[in-house]
């Protein structure tokens, strides 16, 4: 497995917490980026894998959020292994998105990539 995160300051999972959010409009409905954190790693658990690590960072002082979850193996030092790789923000610069694979790496500058699928999203609600 080979999990890349780069770019913005290293964060917890306490700080994303923290990050204050923007009002919502009638076309723009922001999530935090913790509850979208929580929503990914809870499926993940409900799909029978165990997280093993999480890393988080923020930039544009909180703005924009990217994580990558890492997931246990079934065999010790199994390098099947899948990770997740996570981005959001608040200031409408790029879409929620979920990369996974045994291969994933996302940077705060929109760089996004993972060998087995990715999904985006934007903030609406349609």
């Amino acid at each position: 497995m080979t999990a890349n995160l780069c770019g913005g300051v290293p964060a917890s999972f306490a700080m994303i917490d923290t990050v204050p959010m923007p009002p919502a409009t009638e076309t723009y409905f922001p999530i935090s980026h913790s509850d979208f954190v929580k929503r990914v790693a809870d499926e993940i658990q409900a799909q029978g894998l165990d997280l093993q690590a999480a890393e988080y960072r923020l930039s544009k002082s909180g703005a924009q959020m990217v994580a990558v979850l890492q997931c246990r193996g079934r065999v010790h030092n199994d390098d099947t292994a899948p990770a997740f790789a996570l981005r959001s923000s608040h200031d409408k610069s790029m879409s929620k998105g979920i990369a996974a694979g045994r291969s994933v790496f996302v940077c705060s500058n929109g760089m996004f990539a993972g060998d087995d699928f990715i999904a985006l999203r934007k903030h609406t609600l349609n």
